[in-house]
Order: structure tokens, then sequence, then C-alpha cells
């Protein structure tokens, strides 16, 4: 996923999770009783944030992977470091921004950091590779799977008989 398509598709993501989160809630505000208002905004916080996460999440991995970084890596530590800052911010109250549940100084700057890294690195032409699963073995176990059999026919391995994909099914390149 190149720097455009990551803007667009952020861009694109942010907009339909605002319409449609914001038009249900003042559809309920407009319509619904008093008493039904705080139900309908606890369900749309349980089914649709989750689901817009899950997808930032994604539109991110990939284009980590696009950079050259691992995304298995890099995006579990982009949310460890962003659920850090809101603890501390909560723990040591001095650090934290004036707004509720704000985070740092520290984090907000951090977070800029990765979004304009994200938004205007270049990414790698073949993107993100995984390592062949026997880049641990030694060239003799290697070698021994292709010596040919009594009949002289060296036998096929699975790893020739179909395509090797990396992670979401991605072909190496």
């Amino acid at each position: 996923m190149g720097r455009l398509a990551y803007f667009l598709s952020t861009s694109g993501l942010a907009a339909v999770s605002l319409v449609l989160v914001g038009g249900i809630l003042s559809l309920a505000s407009t319509f619904g009783s008093e008493s039904a208002r705080g139900p309908i905004a606890i369900g749309v916080g349980v089914v649709f944030v989750p689901l817009f996460i899950w997808a930032q999440c994604n539109i991110t991995g990939m284009r980590v992977r696009d950079i050259g970084w691992n995304p298995a890596v890099i995006v579990p530590l982009w949310v460890l470091l962003t659920w850090i800052d809101y603890m501390l911010s909560f723990l040591v109250p001095e650090l934290a921004l004036p707004n509720a549940l704000a985070g740092t100084v520290i984090g907000k700057i951090l977070s800029m950091l990765f979004l304009l890294t994200l938004l205007f690195k270049a990414g790698k032409p073949g993107g993100y590779v995984d390592p062949p699963a026997d880049s641990g073995k030694t060239t003799e176990v290697r070698a021994a799977r292709y010596l040919p059999n009594s009949a002289g026919v060296v036998p096929p391995s699975r790893f020739d008989r179909q395509e090797r994909r990396t992670s979401f099914g991605r072909l190496p390149r």
C-alpha cells in the first residue's frame, strides 16, 4: 500500500466512522426516548469502535509492510506505546495534557512522528518478506532433500509442489 493509498484509506475510514457513528447517535438523540439513548450509545461503542480500530490496525499493517518493516512487531509495539502513554498520564497527572484521556506530550510527539513516517516514507519495492521457513537448517540438510533416489530421480518436495506464500497471502518477490 503506497503513501497515497494509505492516506486515502485512512481518511475514508475516518469519514465512514464519523458518518456512521455520528448518524446513529444523532438519530438516537432525535427520535429515541430519554431512556434509550444510553444503551444505544453503549451498543455503538461495543459494536462499531472495535471494528474501526481493527480496520485501522489492518491499514497500518499494510503500510508498515510496504515500508519494509515487520508488521507483527511494529503494530503491537505502536499499540503498547499508546497504552503506556495513557497509563502514564493517568498515574502521573502532572505529565498529562489538560484534556481527559489525552495522554502526554511525549506520547503525542511519538504518535505524530509515527504518522508522518507512515505518510511520507517511501516503500521498498518488495516490501517486507517473511524469512524462509527452513532458514535455520544447514546446507547439508537442505541439499539432502534433493539427492536422487535409487532410480536416479529427485523426488519433488512439498516446497516444489505449492506456491510459498507469506503472511496475508502475499507471494514473495
